[in-house]
């Protein structure tokens, strides 16, 4: 389920990636294969999002307390930034929701979603991948060398 604002949302979103801004590329769409599109991209875009859900749920991936203070933390951060930026022009985060047919629900929900996809997609991949893909290989970080070793040159960094 859905609501009108999160397809008035994609819709636009959708618009906006496939005519980039330009309003001739609608004209002589007698057809309507054009609006055709558009609806289909829309429904791609939804579907895409939902399925997360689906899948998260299915494999019992759940955000956290944490997580969700994360997501809180990072639109306040985004607001702050956006009002901070454009504060000469006269923008500001609520005309960008505004302009973008996008609400605060709507743009927190993004970030989640985000969140619970990479959390998905640990749980469902990460340690097959590190079995399969990484066992043949050392990561490092960091080289400790003791205090003792004096260098009469500049040392040699070797990346791997």
């Amino acid at each position: 389920d859905i609501t009108e604002e999160e397809y008035k949302y994609y819709f636009f979103y959708a618009k906006n990636y496939i005519d980039d801004g330009d309003e001739s590329y609608w004209e002589n769409d007698e057809n309507g294969e054009k609006l055709a599109g558009l609806k289909k991209q829309t429904l791609d875009f939804l579907f895409a999002n939902s399925t997360v859900y689906k899948i998260a749920s299915d494999n019992s991936v759940e955000l956290t307390k944490e997580d969700h203070e994360k997501t809180d933390q990072l639109v306040n951060e985004d607001i702050l930034y956006y009002n901070t930026v454009n504060s000469s022009s006269g923008d500001n985060f609520d005309k960008y929701l505004k302009d973008t047919y996008c609400t605060m629900e709507i743009y927190k929900k993004a970030y989640e979603r985000q969140l619970l996809e990479s959390k998905t997609v640990s749980a469902l991949y990460e340690e097959d991948f590190k079995e399969h893909y990484f066992k043949d290989y050392i990561c490092t970080k960091y080289i400790q060398i003791k205090p003792s070793v004096t260098l009469k040159t500049a040392p040699t960094v070797m990346h791997l």
